[in-house]
């Protein structure tokens, strides 16, 4: 069922981004994608960024970085949808050279990010040391745990390390990741979430500021990082997990506010609530 459901969301991240461009008027009814054709984008679009990762970001050595972890769990589900053996033997050779640890920064949550991908593999090979350095970085926090809105304190984190914790929780039977992570991530969303308009601001540089059109600033990657991420955490919580449901109604009031705000081009801009801010 995991891989269905992590399938079906690259799919969907799919036809959002190529929907726009890819119908067709054949006698007034639109043509969408099909499943064909999405695996086709899918294989065009994974080899093309696995050609082109940056291995270095800003003078630091880069296999592990955020930007390449978010990248891993597209390879990862590209390689759930295909069962095409070379995304995942791309992976474990990446992995292979960087240790299997993450990132160098302890605290940052962008530096947890590819910890769910080194799960995703665990979950196939069982190799413990496939996922050694990611517990024993979530270790060394639990033992000074410090608030979420301390910790990750901007909503792209809730994308970055929950996941992560919720595998390693399933990948260990070790409930304590899970309870880690729902006790951070509840503290993040009562710091960020405006409950109102059901979206989170980037972080708190952004409370009380307002766009030429009176809107809050609520930026769009960093709602659509929530809301991958969101879904990410469910894929791995277990169904009779007390606060499921929370995680559940969040979802859906971000899924309805956002389709609420889809521009008529299929397209959302980067200032959720003025597009002419950065049209």
């Amino acid at each position: 069922m995991r891989k269905e459901v992590t399938s079906m969301i690259l799919a969907v991240c799919f036809v959002i981004c190529f929907n726009g461009c890819s119908r067709e008027q054949q006698g007034g009814v639109d043509r969408h994608l099909n499943d064909g054709e999405i695996v086709s984008i899918m294989r065009k679009v994974c080899d093309w960024q696995l050609e082109h990762r940056l291995e270095t970001f800003g003078g630091r050595k880069g296999d592990n970085w955020w930007a390449n972890g978010a990248l891993y769990t597209g390879v990862m589900a590209s390689y759930n949808t295909t069962g095409d053996e070379k995304y995942l033997n791309a992976l474990i050779e990446i992995f292979d050279k960087v240790q299997w640890k993450p990132a160098e920064r302890l605290r940052h949550a962008d530096d947890h990010c590819v910890g769910q991908t080194y799960c995703d593999i665990y979950f196939i090979k069982k190799d413990p040391k496939m996922i050694a350095p990611i517990k024993a970085t979530f270790d060394k926090i639990m033992a000074d745990p410090k608030p979420g809105r301390v910790d990750w304190w901007w909503c792209d984190s809730l994308y970055m390390a929950p996941p992560a914790l919720a595998r390693l929780s399933a990948a260990t039977g070790e409930k304590k990741y899970l309870d880690f992570m729902n006790t951070m991530f509840w503290d993040t969303h009562d710091f960020l979430y405006d409950k109102q308009e059901h979206l989170f601001y980037r972080d708190k540089s952004f409370f009380g500021k307002h766009e030429k059109n009176g809107e809050k600033v609520f930026w769009s990657r960093g709602n659509g990082w929530v809301l991958a991420g969101t879904a990410r955490v469910l894929q791995y919580m277990p169904e009779d997990y007390p606060d499921r449901p929370k995680y559940i109604k969040l979802f859906k009031e971000m899924a309805e506010k956002i389709a609420s705000i889809q521009g008529a081009d299929g397209l959302w801009r980067a200032s959720l609530l003025d597009p002419e801010s950065f049209p």
